[in-house]
């Protein structure tokens, strides 16, 4: 009996000793590293596999589908619309437009021993419908910095900026500037939600340097960045925000630079703020703000909208003529107010005014052109879908133009423009649909 336990305990152990040798022949088991949630950012945050990195993807698909009729401007005594550029012959011009966009998103966020590591990429690609019978396919870096602590350097939007409008989704409801530049600030944490920022901004990359097409004034090359800064507080009760900026008008009365040279340093100045209203409807707000420049004429809305009104820059930063270079001005005013009547309908509706005063940007005439606009709008939005809104749109502008202007632009008949400015009314109506993720 012993015999035989033993031979059963050496069997046994043979077996486990060849089994444990086989073991040694397979390739060990790779730990599955998991994605995790990334909660110290807010939602949509997770860490990337093997990394100490907190990463968000999201972005947007949109539709917008557009109608308008204007009486601003009348060509060969047909009327134009905002739809599309000015110029051409009546039957070219578009009494509606399409527009598709898409967005992508990434932003990334690191937390080392000196203050939080971010990186955040914002690439846009949009189709847009012309008057030529064909449409127009653009990609654009929208937004593309770095942050380390206060520190950010890359592709903005301008710190300047404080809010747009009632809907800057509208074709021309952004009656507060609204682009992208690049810069490098640094941001100041006063606490109490008290922040200031002061940086540089690259004019030529961001639109804000706007010359004549005509020969008046134009850019030379760029010899200075823009001086912007911003002081905000930002509370339960809301914003508030000033900023400014300082900026070269630097150029001559011709491409060659054989002209009257201008140097001359032009400003902007900002004020808006924000309340929250909650007594009216959950996440209820109103605001306004007015912005004023003199030789920085691209910080209001103001070149946006008279370009898009004659297909060309009528306003410009500078305007030389006589030997004389003078700064010419612009300005804006207006209010916001957004009401939810429920978690699923919302309505956003403004106005306001803007105007433009200064000498023609087209001709060297010394003519003096005062322009002003009255706007008012509303944006009725569902987005009972989450990730899903659609919105309608209607938008109601008065123009008005000094009688020298507009003797002015109807004695001009080139290819460059032909038609007449006018006194009138401008409407735009507009239904998107818009999917975000």
């Amino acid at each position: 009996m012993h015999t035989k336990s033993l031979a059963l305990v050496a069997a046994v152990a043979l077996t486990a000793g060849a089994a444990q040798a086989a073991d040694l022949n397979k390739a060990a088991k790779v730990a599955v590293d998991y994605v995790k949630v990334c909660d110290a950012y807010g939602p949509g945050f997770f860490y990337i596999p093997g990394s100490d990195t907190c990463i968000q993807i999201s972005g947007y698909v949109r539709e917008r589908w557009e109608a308008g009729t204007s009486k601003s401007i009348i060509a060969n005594g047909v009327n134009s619309t905002y739809l599309g550029p000015f110029g051409g012959s009546p039957r070219s011009r578009s009494n509606f437009g399409s527009f598709t966009e898409i967005e992508l998103d990434v932003d990334t966020r690191t937390k080392p021993d000196f203050g939080l590591l971010r990186g955040y990429e914002s690439i846009e690609v949009d189709y847009n419908s012309s008057t030529a019978g064909g449409g127009a396919s653009t990609i654009n870096l929208n937004r593309g910095f770095l942050q380390w602590g206060g520190l950010t350097a890359g592709r903005i939007e301008s710190n300047f900026t404080f809010f747009q409008g009632y809907n800057d989704e509208v074709q021309f409801s952004e009656l507060g500037a609204d682009y992208q530049t690049n810069a490098i600030s640094y941001t100041f944490t006063l606490g109490n939600g008290v922040t200031a920022n002061i940086g540089l901004e690259d004019s030529t990359t961001g639109g804000q340097r706007v010359a004549s097409t005509g020969g008046s004034f134009v850019y030379q090359g760029n010899k200075t960045p823009d001086v912007v800064g911003y002081v905000n507080v930002t509370q339960a009760w809301g914003q508030a925000q000033i900023s400014g900026a300082l900026h070269q008008a630097y150029g001559n009365t011709n491409a060659a630079g054989t002209g009257v040279n201008v140097s001359k340093e032009g400003y902007a100045l900002l004020a808006g703020i924000w309340f929250n209203v909650p007594t009216f409807g959950a996440g209820d707000k109103i605001g306004f703000q007015g912005t004023y420049t003199q030789g920085a004429f691209q910080y209001t809305s103001a070149g946006e909208v008279l370009k898009g009104l004659a297909g060309t820059d009528i306003g410009t930063d500078a305007s030389t003529y006589g030997g004389t270079s003078k700064l010419n001005t612009a300005w804006n005013l207006y209010t916001s107010f957004v009401h939810n009547f429920s978690p699923a309908v919302s309505l956003a509706v403004g106005g306001g005014f803007e105007g433009y005063n200064g000498y023609d940007g087209l001709y060297s005439t010394g003519t003096k052109v005062n322009y002003t606009e009255g706007e008012v709008g509303a944006t009725l939005e569902w987005h009972g879908v989450k990730g899903l809104s659609i919105g309608l749109e209607l938008e109601y502008a008065n123009t008005s133009f000094n009688s020298a202007a507009k003797n002015l632009y109807n004695s001009v008949n080139n290819n460059n423009f032909a038609g007449q400015l006018k006194n009138g009314d401008s409407f735009v109506y507009g239904v998107q649909i818009k999917r975000s993720f």
